[in-house]
């Protein structure tokens, strides 16, 4: 199962990388059917969908990611504008950093 869901994910980055939003999002959430409760993959698809400047549904998925007190995805988000993942914008990181 999870093996799948890892495949799908994939299959939602390289829609991602054809600007197929919905493509990606229906991926993102087949994978994360697959694997509830998946703070990493929640996370990967929040940070997909900030890359394609959608922001609001980005959000919901990053929530659920920090909801997971194991790994410190805050942290990890606000590295991401060093590696090119997400855009050097600071009050956008803030926003996204903080959200409850």
């Amino acid at each position: 199962r999870l093996h799948r869901a890892y495949e799908r994910m994939n299959a939602g980055d390289l829609a991602m990388e054809k600007n197929d939003v919905e493509g990606a999002v229906r991926e993102y959430n087949a994978a994360r059917a697959l694997s509830p409760g998946n703070a990493e993959m929640a996370f990967w698809a929040g940070v997909s969908l900030v890359q394609a400047g959608q922001i609001e549904r980005a959000e919901a998925l990053l929530r659920e990611a920090y909801r997971d007190t194991a790994g410190d995805w805050r942290e990890t988000l606000r590295r991401l504008p060093t590696s090119g993942l997400i855009p050097e914008d600071p009050d956008l990181i803030e926003r996204l950093a903080t959200l409850p």
